[in-house]
């Protein structure tokens, strides 16, 4: 099935969104990690902003992806599709890292 593309009705978007922790998160260079978090607006937690995905050979390594790289979620395969591979602008010792 494909995935639910991101330009959707806003409500339907945040839905998909909300409720993709645990799904894989796919780019066209392959898979790239499992959603571990959802970020949130400040004031408005119902607003997805990004996902937290664990990357990595053991998904240790964090990654923050704004929505606006989602092509697509599908609820049936639990997977999330990125426009492109995340590029990593900075890296925080995992010491510091925090959800």
């Amino acid at each position: 099935m494909l995935p639910v593309p991101v330009k959707r009705p806003a409500a339907d978007r945040s839905q998909a969104v909300r409720s993709c922790v645990g799904y894989l998160v796919d780019s066209p260079d392959g898979r790239i990690g499992t959603v571990r978090d959802i970020r949130y607006r400040r004031r408005d937690r119902t607003q997805p902003t990004a996902l937290v995905v664990g990357a990595g050979q053991n998904g240790t390594r964090l990654l923050v992806i704004p929505l606006s790289q989602l092509t697509g979620v599908s609820t049936s395969e639990r997977r999330v599709v990125l426009r492109a591979s995340p590029r990593i602008i900075t890296e925080v010792p995992p010491h510091s890292a925090s959800l």
